[in-house]
């Protein structure tokens, strides 16, 4: 089956190159590679456009560059959008510009999705470090290590909304996403890739798994993203699943606890009142049975307290929550540099209290010999 590569690009001239480079490597006769570029304001177009000249593609593979010429809003929503709008290939597989991908890897899951073609298939993928020098597996080893790939199709896709939603290790059908009208959301929020997961696993009639790595993709640091987005995504989410659906709705619910744990330690103080208040009305939309369900399985966790206040529109008190952490922070890294001094000090002392001594017995030898 032949493969639409929807290669989604912004500001990575750095990297467009080697994107390219591998895409060459994989794709064969009859693919086609769609770029997509939203106002790149450095140089990207320029260095992609050099490399399509010479690109080094098998004969027969069909490349269509698509500069939008400006800046879109969100991440990669509109982008990816753009080129499902233009793929006309069997599958549909996204690739990141500044990702990279696993060659071997790539092709032992290409020959896979042809002997056993479902509506989406997942394989693994890597992360890479915000430098691109190193790659860590990604952390998904207990979603791996837990599935059974002869599960029913509602276990099937309950084990596959528990994998990260990376739709860049996935090969889909297009014919799929055509019949179902799955598109990434267009908003300014971050993440549009997390609707989109759970969109395509909801939808999916038949679901494969392949633990092998097929690409790399780097780890935004976590400052660059809007910490509240996983609000507004928790919500597109809910927006997908049936009032009756609890199970879905708890597997929604215990996505956002992690997200927000996860986010725990890096909430920018000056947004934090708007984080609090997005919290507040995404909490307050999961019923009350799949809040008591979370609380039975989840309420020792550590964000339970937090959640708690959100859920019960207790903005001020976590605000005051948050300010005692902090400060409760700066005191134990005073403490730990005091400490740290005072050690100092102490090793100074030791070592000036033996260059005496040392000094003195040189002194006493010198009038013992005189």
């Amino acid at each position: 089956m032949a493969i639409s590569f929807i290669v989604t690009i912004r500001d990575v001239a750095p990297t467009i190159t080697d994107c390219l480079a591998d895409l060459a490597a994989v794709a064969r006769a009859r693919d086609e590679v769609i770029l997509v570029d939203d106002g790149s304001q450095d140089g990207t177009v320029d260095a992609a456009t050099a490399c399509l000249a010479d690109p080094g593609f098998a004969e027969g593979v069909a490349v269509n560059p698509i500069w939008l010429g400006t800046r879109t809003p969100g991440g990669i929503g509109i982008r990816a959008n753009v080129g499902l709008s233009a793929a006309s290939r069997e599958t549909v597989v996204f690739v990141d510009g500044d990702g990279r991908i696993q060659h071997d890897g790539f092709q032992r899951a290409r020959a896979h999705w042809v002997m056993h073609p479902a509506d989406i298939l997942l394989t693994g993928y890597q992360e890479l470090d915000p430098s691109g020098a190193a790659t860590r597996p990604a952390a998904e080893a207990r979603c791996w290590n837990q599935l059974d790939r002869a599960a029913s199709l509602a276990r099937l896709r309950d084990q596959a909304l528990a994998f990260a939603a990376a739709p860049w290790r996935v090969f889909h059908r297009r014919t799929f996403l055509e019949r179902h009208g799955l598109r990434f959301s267009e908003t300014d929020a971050p993440l549009a890739e997390v609707p989109f997961h759970w969109a395509t696993c909801l939808a999916a009639d038949s679901i494969g798994f392949l633990d092998t790595v097929t690409c790399h993709r780097p780890v935004p640091p976590e400052d660059s993203l809007d910490p509240a987005a996983v609000f507004t995504r928790f919500a597109a989410i809910l927006e997908l699943l049936p009032a009756d659906e609890l199970a879905l709705q708890e597997t929604a619910a215990c996505w956002l606890l992690d997200r927000m744990e996860a986010q725990a330690g890096h909430l920018p103080a000056t947004g934090l009142h708007a984080y609090a208040t997005a919290g507040a009305t995404a909490l307050a939309a999961i019923a009350d049975p799949v809040w008591a369900r979370l609380a039975a399985r989840h309420g020792d966790r550590p964000i339970w307290t937090e959640a708690l206040r959100l859920r019960a529109g207790d903005i001020w008190g976590q605000l005051d929550a948050w300010d005692r952490a902090a400060l409760d922070r700066r005191i134990a890294r005073i403490e730990a540099r005091a400490e740290g001094s005072e050690r100092t000090l102490e090793r100074a002392g030791r070592d000036l209290r033996a260059l005496a001594a040392s000094r003195a017995f040189a002194a006493i030898q010198q009038l013992e010999r005189g």
